[in-house]
Parts: structure tokens; sequence; C-alpha cells
């Protein structure tokens, strides 16, 4: 993410909002214009420098199984819980919160765990604001669970491909409010 954060900086500097997705997520960039006219800017009246998306509050360190991917040495990171940090499979930052993770990044101890790292570690030291937004990041759940609707405009924004992408996609798009 390191990488992408420069590049995003170097290149597209005057981007106010970049989405991190992963390549198995799908998002409908019409609802997240929407959402981001419609919502999100209202809530950057407190810290401009902010990441919206599904917040992990309470996540403890995987300290007792070596092997595990999800483990990290207390070397790395002394802490029992990681500071809340956004679901890694898709997130929004503001122009402003990916300047201060670039600053700060090298002021912490990187350990693999990406999403916890810039989301949550690097962004409490950057005094980065998060807001939770679960229904419009769907990650984990079927897209239909939380699908529900604010000004007649579903609320969703991303969801995992679990059916192949273009399906999904065309899914995902073909959601409207009653």
């Amino acid at each position: 993410m390191h990488a992408a954060f420069n590049w995003n900086k170097a290149f597209c500097p005057q981007a106010k909002w970049t989405l991190k997705i992963d390549n198995d997520m799908v998002a409908n960039l019409q609802r997240l214009d929407f959402w981001i006219e419609e919502k999100f800017k209202k809530e950057l009246i407190t810290n401009k420098a902010t990441i919206f998306g599904r917040p992990f509050i309470y996540s403890p360190r995987v300290t007792d199984e070596t092997n595990y991917k999800y483990y990290v040495s207390p070397d790395d990171y002394a802490g029992e819980y990681y500071p809340p940090y956004m679901s890694g499979p898709s997130y929004l930052l503001t122009r402003e919160a990916i300047s201060l993770i670039l600053h700060y990044a090298s002021q912490v101890k990187a350990i693999h765990l990406e999403d916890a790292l810039f989301t949550g570690i690097i962004a409490k030291k950057a005094n980065i604001s998060h807001c939770g937004h679960w229904s419009k990041f769907n990650t984990f759940e079927n897209m239909y669970d939380n699908l529900g609707c604010e000004e007649c405009v579903p609320l969703l924004i991303t969801t995992v491909a679990n059916q192949g992408v273009n399906k999904t996609y065309k899914e995902l798009n073909n959601i409207a409010c009653l």
C-alpha cells in the first residue's frame, strides 16, 4: 500500500478521494460519487484526514500461533489489540489522509498486515479519523443481507465478487430501491 499511496501522491496529487479496493471486489462508482457528495463530505467537518469503510474496533493481535498468516511478533507490535482500523478489502481515503500516512509511515515499525498498519497503527499516530459505514462497504456478507436505501439510492458501494467479478458487478448494479 505504501507504493500505491506514493504513486497516488505523485501522479494524482489533485485527487481528493482514493478508493482502495482488492482485485476480488467490485464497486459501483456512481453510488460512490453519490455517497461522497451526499454524506462523506459532510463528515469531514472535524478532520479532513479521514478514512471511510468497515472498521474493526477491538481486533486482537494473534500471539500464540506463529505459523498463522495473521501472527505478528510482539517485537513488531507490542499491543494486545490493534488500534481501530478499516477492513482491508475496500476503504476510501481523503487526500489529506494519504499525505499523513506517507509522512508518518517511517515513524512506525512495519508489519505485514497492511490494513492494520496503514489504517490503524499509522492512522492513530497521524490523528486520522475513521468513519464507519458497514452498509456501504460490504466485504463479507451476501450483498442482499445488508441492502438498504437512503434517498432512493442503494447503500452498497463495494462487495466481494465471490461469484465472479462480471456476475457480481452486474448484480451490484441491478440493485434498486423500491
